[in-house]
Formats: C-alpha cells, sequence, structure tokens
C-alpha cells in the first residue's frame, strides 16, 4: 500500500474538505476520493443510497449532488 492510500483508496490532499460535511482532516477520520469525490469515508458509508459493491464503494457521487440540495436542521 502506497503511503498517499488507505485500504486501497486514494488519500485526499492536505487542505482538502470533506464534500458532505464540509469538515477538514481529523484525528481517526480519514479524508479519501472516492468516485471522483473528497470526502470523509465514514460519511460516504452515512449515506442512503452509497454501497459497497466488491471493494468498491459506490454511489458516493451521486450522494454529494443529493447533498447539495439538502438544509441542515441544526
Amino acid at each position: 500500500m502506497e503511503e498517499d492510500e488507505e485500504d486501497g483508496v486514494p488519500l485526499a490532499p492536505a487542505g482538502a474538505i470533506c464534500a458532505l460535511c464540509a469538515g477538514g482532516l481529523e484525528p481517526e477520520r480519514s479524508l479519501v476520493i472516492i468516485d471522483g469525490q473528497v470526502v470523509h469515508d465514514d460519511c460516504a458509508l452515512w449515506c442512503p443510497s452509497a454501497f459497497w459493491k466488491g471493494n468498491e464503494l459506490v454511489g458516493v457521487k451521486e450522494e454529494v449532488e443529493r447533498a447539495k440540495e439538502l438544509k441542515c436542521a441544526h
């Protein structure tokens, strides 16, 4: 495994933010590039239409687009 990958998934560059929660790099939370989108891996897993297909998490790009239309209740 290369230094810029976690479990075969490319890590996001320094200073990147999650397209789902707008958070940055945090201890014990990886910012990765999935489906061309920079996301925390755990944010992607909570998306209702994202799912594992073999060793690949799919549907993330669509979830990022859907998230742009949502308004946070907090």
